[in-house]
């Protein structure tokens, strides 16, 4: 839905129930005209997505969010400033169909947003 068109993966690695993926902002996206004039920023729901469409690209399946136990936003994602932030996806596989996962989005000291939530 996002992926190739908001956002990009420059790099993704897997191993050991861990994703880390370098992800690239598309400064120039229309999201950003009305997210806001200006003052662009990552709007909260395309942070929640872009773990979503990281997960479902690495496992190669699609998921539904079904419930989210804890969700921070840190600070705003400014992509004139940060144009590509790193992503931590700590996940466990719990029978055929749920993911219950932590993820993170961070750039250096800065964690801009993070996310524990079950996916079906």
């Amino acid at each position: 839905m996002l992926i190739n068109d908001f956002f990009s993966l420059k790099e993704v690695k897997q191993s050991n129930h861990t994703i880390d993926a370098v992800v690239s902002f598309d400064e120039n996206h229309s999201i950003f005209d009305g997210h806001f004039e200006g003052f662009p920023v990552v709007p909260g729901v395309c942070m929640m997505q872009l773990i979503k469409e990281i997960m479902e690209q690495v496992l190669h399946r699609s998921f539904r969010l079904s419930k989210a136990s804890s969700m921070k936003f840190m600070t705003v994602i400014d992509p004139r400033q940060n144009s590509e932030v790193l992503a931590n996806i700590e996940y466990g596989i719990n029978g055929e169909d749920t993911v219950d996962f932590e993820a993170k989005l961070y750039s250096g000291e800065t964690t801009f947003f993070k996310l524990k939530a079950h996916l079906v």
